[in-house]
């Protein structure tokens, strides 16, 4: 068995010091990285690109709010129901459960400790069925502004 000389228990103190000193040892020697996902887009040269912070925070709530919730068997939780108020009246009742639906999936990111804060804004299209999300998220000391969009068009991809 190979482990890790930091782990063995001979090394143990015995009031749970050794396991404190352990633990902070482990940490320096594999520091916690930035928060990083796997892009979906494939590069010109066939290979999947790495997204690092922000970039990839945003592309994880981008996908979160964009896909139909309990669509992932192991995470139902993951996704919203935002497509399905594409069809509804504009009224303050839709904008409501809207609001309540963003604010549901970037609670989680915050609860979390992903994102520092965030903040948000709706526009319905006037000739068209759908609407635009300006959101604006904030992590490590960064703020950056993205849209989403919410149309029949992402209902076709579903």
């Amino acid at each position: 068995m190979n482990l890790d000389p930091c782990f063995r228990p001979e090394n143990n103190l015995g009031d749970g010091a050794s396991i404190r000193f352990q633990h902070r040892k482990f940490l320096n020697k594999y520091p916690i990285e930035e928060f990083s996902d796997m892009d979906n887009n494939i590069s010109s040269s066939g290979d999947f690109n790495t997204l690092y912070g922000i970039n990839a925070i945003i592309k994880n709530i981008i996908t979160d709010l964009r896909i139909e919730r309990e669509t992932y068997f192991f995470d139902p939780e993951q996704g919203s129901g935002l497509h399905l108020h594409i069809f509804e009246p504009i009224d303050n009742q839709t904008q409501e459960s809207i609001s309540r639906d963003l604010t549901d999936i970037l609670d989680y990111y915050r609860n979390r400790e992903i994102i520092d804060d965030y903040e948000f804004n709706m526009a319905f299209y006037r000739n068209n069925k759908g609407y635009v999300i300006d959101l604006i998220i904030k992590y490590d000391g960064k703020t950056k502004k993205f849209d989403v969009t919410i149309d029949t068009d992402l209902v076709k991809s579903l």
